[in-house]
């Protein structure tokens, strides 16, 4: 066996039956503390027995492994994440495949739709893209007991659960009969099988159906096409309008395509809030077109007055990130304008360059409330009458 075969064979046997289902783990519940939720899960496999023992202590190590499109010379305390590729992917090519239509009624078009609606992996899709993922949907029917997918078996399908419960089954490789040991359960409206057609690798989990179930399957060239593609074609919409963004605009080439692949689009009509003053931050908002004004309360029995407008290029939203502080104002949009944002997790994940750039905005944001309070009090002065001057003696 070749260097490369028993790379290959120590990855698929060893680190995608552990890796694989905490990944999936960490796409299902979206947790805030990443490394924390992945060192809960990995701990909790070593006191089942799931971790490799003799594996652990046998001394051999692996050839460093290279990550496509990463930056060299981190430094070690660059908290910022990089991507694994497992296989390169012409996306020009991939664009012209043709996808499957299978045709379906209304009740099953809108189910697809609302299955994926909350998927990560399907989030920023337009319409267009949408309706190829659900011409692409198969129905698909299993009993009881039935595998639905097989470790090691080639990915070839996406799957939603519709009805019915599934499990997901790992082999550790300790000799336990197939299929191994449960580590998760889905349920109607869950998916999986992604991570194996992403990354063009085995499947590193088996999924039995537990009840009746029925799921709708996407092929891989579908998969693959709609979400690659969407990729590049956002990658490009945005990174050029990266460049012009203060707070970004010296991170390199790769790290603004991670920036771009993690934002979401939003529009907003004239007098919509985009942000409101005491919510608690959940996103950092870059204004991509139109204008926006920041609206604060600066005394309880007085309406909001305007302290700061925004452009196109400009961001907000960044202060109750970085504080865990509720909104310090309110963002209203002045006509309609579009924006993209970031998650709080994305945000802490990408943003870690910059923080010395959003800490002097937030010393300008305190510098501008200060003049504001400053100018109220001397307006409410001056409508104060003065004081009688006492009459001349006469």
């Amino acid at each position: 066996m070749s260097d490369e075969d028993e790379l290959m064979d120590y990855a698929s046997n060893k680190l995608e039956p552990i890796l694989a289902p905490m990944i999936n783990e960490v796409l299902s519940n979206k947790p805030d503390n990443v490394i924390e939720f992945m060192l809960d899960h990995l701990r909790q496999l070593r006191t089942e027995g799931g971790n490799d023992e003799d594996t652990a202590s046998s001394g051999s190590t692996l050839p460093r492994m290279t990550i496509e499109g990463a930056p060299k010379g981190r430094g070690k305390g660059d908290r910022r994440r990089v991507g694994v590729s497992a296989e390169t992917v012409d996306v020009d090519e991939l664009a012209k495949t043709p996808t499957r239509v299978i045709p379906k009624t209304e009740a099953d078009e809108e189910h697809i739709r609302k299955a994926v609606a909350n998927n990560i992996l399907f989030m920023s899709l337009d319409d267009e893209q949408m309706k190829v993922v659900i011409d692409a949907m198969q129905a698909f029917n299993f009993k009881p007991g039935e595998v639905i997918i097989k470790q090691g078996d080639p990915g070839d399908d996406f799957y939603s659960l519709e009805e019915g419960e599934a499990e997901c089954f790992v082999d550790f490789k300790d000799g336990a009969p197939f299929p191994g040991k449960c580590v998760k359960l889905y349920e109607a409206g869950e998916s999986f099988g992604e991570l194996a057609l992403m990354y063009g690798t085995p499947r590193a989990a088996s999924i039995l159906a537990k009840t009746e179930c029925k799921l709708w399957a996407m092929d891989r060239t579908t998969f693959r096409k709609v979400l690659l593609t969407s990729t590049q074609a956002k990658r490009k919409k945005y990174e050029e309008f990266l460049k012009k963004v203060a707070c970004l605009e010296k991170l390199d080439n790769y790290e603004r395509g991670t920036v771009a692949d993690a934002l979401v689009e939003q529009t907003f009509v004239d007098g919509q809030y985009i942000i409101n003053e005491g919510d608690i931050g959940d996103a950092f908002y870059i204004l991509v077109k139109g204008e926006a004004k920041a609206m604060k309360v600066l005394d309880n029995d007085q309406p909001a007055i305007e302290v700061k407008q925004y452009e196109a290029g400009e961001f907000f939203g960044e202060l109750a990130l970085m504080t865990a502080a509720p909104r310090a104002a309110s963002i209203v949009a002045i006509g309609d304008c579009t924006c993209v944002s970031l998650t709080k997790s994305s945000f802490t994940r990408v943003m870690g360059p910059v923080e010395d750039i959003l800490a002097r905005e937030k010393e300008e944001y305190q510098k501008a409330d200060v003049v504001v309070r400053a100018s109220m009090v001397a307006q409410r002065q001056s409508l104060i009458p003065a004081a009688a001057e006492p009459a001349a003696a006469e």
